[in-house]
């Protein structure tokens, strides 16, 4: 574990101006818009959670573990102003060298890169270079024929191995929650493959205890 770690949970909302380039919607507003999107989804696809490409990033969660130090970033697409600024403001807090990329099952990593080719930004050099690894596989790996998809087990696999880390004030269903859920699932991964001694993993661990709301 050499390189810079980089955790992330992204949180995602229809794109409105994408859907408008799609369709006339009269008058309606943003959240009118929304509904009548998610309902064509559903009707079309049986599923209403849209593709990267009319889902703007909203929230991201970043926990970053480089030089044996951890942080971690919050970033708001309401308190930045645009999607676009968000990217923007990701690049500064990002690693200067090639990093390890940590996912559930890559969704989040995906719609980042799908994000970027949205708004004609480039990705983090740390993270353009990245090797991406998904946790679905090692923590909650399924039959290949399984129907569900891998992020449906990994709400059960943060509720079994991780809930009794995350302090109270963390919403358990928000994108906090799940980046610091990821984060503890991956050293307990390196734990495991014996590429993470006890004591360094400790102590990471009470550094991301430390930046968590108490």
């Amino acid at each position: 574990m050499s390189r810079p770690t980089v955790v992330i949970a992204a949180q995602a909302v229809l794109d409105i101006d994408a859907a408008r380039r799609l369709a006339d919607y009269d008058d309606l507003d943003d959240a009118g818009i929304t509904r009548a999107v998610e309902q064509l989804h559903t009707q079309r696809w049986g599923r209403w959670d849209l593709p990267a490409h009319l889902a703007a990033i909203d929230r991201l969660c970043v926990v970053i573990v480089e030089r044996g130090h951890v942080r971690r970033v919050d970033l708001s697409r309401q308190a930045l102003g645009s999607e676009s600024a968000l990217l923007d403001a990701l690049v500064d807090v990002m690693p200067a060298t090639r990093a390890d990329l940590v996912d559930w099952d890559g969704h989040d990593v995906a719609t980042l890169l799908a994000r970027c080719v949205a708004t004609d930004r480039q990705l983090p050099r740390a993270l353009a270079g990245a090797a991406t690894h998904r946790l679905a596989g090692w923590v909650a790996p399924t039959a290949a024929d399984h129907p569900a998809p891998d992020r449906a087990f990994e709400d059960e696999c943060r509720a079994i191995f991780a809930a009794h880390d995350v302090p109270a004030a963390i919403a358990p269903g928000s994108i906090a929650a799940r980046a610091s859920a990821r984060t503890r699932l991956w050293w307990r991964l390196a734990h495991a493959t014996r590429r993470l001694h006890p004591a360094r993993r400790a102590d990471l661990e009470t550094q991301l205890a430390a930046l968590e709301p108490s």
